[in-house]
């Protein structure tokens, strides 16, 4: 009978636990203020598309964008359909970095996913991803480094990838919504300077 009690009163603590954790967490993600910046005013950016972002450390320095390690930035004033959205590194290494479109906000977009040992296409939907295509990485040719342009283009339901301008995945029936914002989310503990971001 002790050891019945014994047990109960862990498993009480444990579920009390639990449940502290859950209602912390959601203190704290609704307590997350959205901060916005502007990226440099020159031909190589994007004209101000009011970004936003929830963490991450960033600054211009030599009219680049600086990420310090790191961050998920991310516009939903520019509504777009049907185009490429094109980013340049200039020093880059990362796990890995992803290229979003179709943004509907924050929570909600799709990605060409540039992993160090993979690639995929995923729509994030009210914060669940769901992997829609991932193969492995083709090889060292492939990988995101120094100097590395990636390019998303979206045209209907289609979503294609590319790496220095050559296509490395495809998806041809995207369920998303075929127009919205665009973002870049970077996983990273060193610095990443990006050079220019266009559409």
């Amino acid at each position: 009978m002790v050891k019945i009690v014994h047990k109960l009163e862990i498993l009480s603590i444990v579920i009390l636990i639990v449940l502290i954790i859950l209602v912390v967490g959601k203190y704290y993600n609704t307590q997350q203020t959205t901060k916005t910046f502007n990226t440099p005013s020159n031909h190589n950016f994007v004209d101000n598309p009011e970004w936003k972002y929830l963490w991450g450390s960033l600054s211009i320095e030599n009219n680049n964008l600086i990420v310090k390690s790191s961050a998920f930035i991310y516009s939903t004033n520019i509504n777009r359909t049907n185009g490429n959205f094109t980013l340049k590194l200039k020093n880059y290494n990362g796990k890995s970095i992803s290229l979003n479109s179709l943004l509907i906000n924050k929570s909600t977009y799709t990605s060409c996913v540039f992993n160090k040992n993979y690639l995929a296409i995923t729509n994030t939907i009210n914060g669940e991803e769901q992997v829609l295509r991932k193969i492995p990485l083709p090889g060292q040719n492939y990988k995101v480094v120094d100097n590395t342009t990636l390019i998303m283009k979206t045209k209907g339901r289609y979503v294609q990838c590319f790496i220095n301008e050559k296509p490395v995945i495809q998806y041809k029936n995207n369920p998303m919504s075929q127009s919205g914002g665009i973002g870049i989310k970077i996983n990273s503990d060193q610095q990443t300077s990006i050079t220019s971001i266009l559409i």
